[in-house]
């Protein structure tokens, strides 16, 4: 489905309005659908026109079961509220608190979900109503009457509640334990062999040349901070593969987006992030191609980030996402943490197949056959890269020292 809009989306200069509602006086405005990519469009929406796209109240009545007034699915003063409670919690401080625990194997972190509650989850995750009016009163009366999906989205909702409601508990215990309690509860060989050499490059500067003090304790923030090509990696990743792929918006107002396209007031918009990650104007004729070094400076030492309308994987403008930093964080210390200890090897045959749902994931999960690392062989390996250096150094010196 991603792809499919994707295609559309490039066939039509990053624009295009569909109907989803062939009702008449409703075809125009609540059964409208405008959807686009075009970073121009993003920001109007996102950023300089923020307050006539809110989510709406077809947003909030779909998700209201899961998210309730919380964050995600709020608007205005409740979602502003929220907002700048939560800004609270995202400070460098917290981030070095929370970097004692990521990728620590003796860190008891909350339960893992057993086989019914990881079922649940993924239905919960993956079960979505249409977004039309008329619609609407159709998934409202199923749910009335116990239903078709209602019921088994119904059932999904106790689990998943009852899951997070115990994670919350033990949470609060935890910071109230420790006097804590804030305001806010709270894919190319070539490129992993980089991110490992990089790992092992940092490793061996701050804990020296054996390899068994590499894995002995997690990695600090320090460390983390400096695995630059690795945060280049995953930004790749999230460029073709974002975890949510597209949202939605609801037009309050009659309103024309910067490449000229007219939206009335009732309709909404949907913008896919999915495309905006894969368009040739923003990214060049290789946009398709997996290359981290597309977000390293010229001398791949250090990180650029990208416009924000352009890189929408972690939302933009006034929503943009708070956790981003942390995120970032702990992705590279859980891949550091994986890198170093095991070479992974995809299942011959296993095919990755998207699943439909309101976050991107795989269908039937990824398959891999995991083996131990050698780190001994990469330390030579590096060792060796140096002593080559350091001799092509001295070489250069008494060259220009004879000249």
């Amino acid at each position: 489905m991603h792809d499919w809009i994707c295609d559309n989306l490039r066939a039509c200069a990053g624009t295009y309005q569909t109907c989803i509602c062939a009702i008449p006086f409703l075809a125009k405005r609540q059964g409208l659908v405008t959807v686009t990519c075009d970073p121009r469009n993003l920001e109007h929406i996102l950023k300089t026109r923020f307050d006539n796209y809110p989510k709406g109240p077809t947003w909030h009545a779909v998700f209201h079961d899961l998210l309730g007034d919380g964050i995600f699915n709020s608007d205005g003063d409740t979602w502003l509220f929220q907002r700048k409670t939560a800004a609270l919690e995202f400070t460098t401080r917290t981030l070095r608190q929370a970097m004692g625990s990521v990728g620590d194997p003796s860190h008891q972190g909350p339960a893992l979900l057993d086989p019914q509650e990881r079922r649940a989850a993924s239905r919960t995750g993956g079960s979505t109503r249409p977004d039309a009016p008329a619609h609407e009163v159709l998934w409202k009366v199923k749910k009335w009457l116990r239903l078709g999906m209602e019921v088994s989205l119904n059932r999904s909702l106790v689990y998943v509640d009852e899951h997070l409601s115990s994670v919350i508990e033990k949470r609060k215990v935890e910071l109230l334990s420790q006097q804590k309690m804030g305001p806010f509860m709270m894919t190319c060989s070539q490129g992993w062999k980089r991110n490992l050499r990089e790992i092992c490059t940092v490793l061996m500067e701050t804990r020296g040349d054996d390899v068994a003090k590499w894995v002995d304790e997690p990695l600090v923030f320090e460390e983390v901070d400096r695995l630059v090509y690795l945060k280049a990696a995953l930004s790749e990743t999230l460029r073709l593969y974002p975890s949510v792929p597209e949202d939605s918006k609801h037009v309050v107002a009659d309103d024309v987006l910067p490449d000229g396209t007219f939206v009335p007031a009732g309709s909404s918009v949907t913008y896919s992030i999915y495309s905006a990650g894969r368009l040739k104007s923003t990214w060049g004729e290789d946009c398709m191609e997996f290359r981290p070094e597309r977000w390293l400076s010229l001398d791949g030492t250090k990180f650029t980030m990208k416009d924000s309308f352009k890189f929408v994987a972690f939302n933009a403008g006034p929503r943009i996402c708070l956790g981003k930093d942390l995120a970032y964080l702990q992705m590279k210390s859980i891949a550091a943490a994986v890198l170093l200890r095991h070479r992974l090897v995809m299942v011959p045959g296993h095919q990755v197949e998207q699943k439909m749902s309101l976050t991107l994931f795989m269908k039937n999960g990824l398959r891999v056959n995991v083996h131990n690392r050698d780190l001994k062989g990469v330390l030579a390996s590096l060792h060796k890269e140096r002593e080559v250096e350091i001799q092509g150094k001295e070489s250069a010196d008494l060259r220009c020292k004879g000249s």
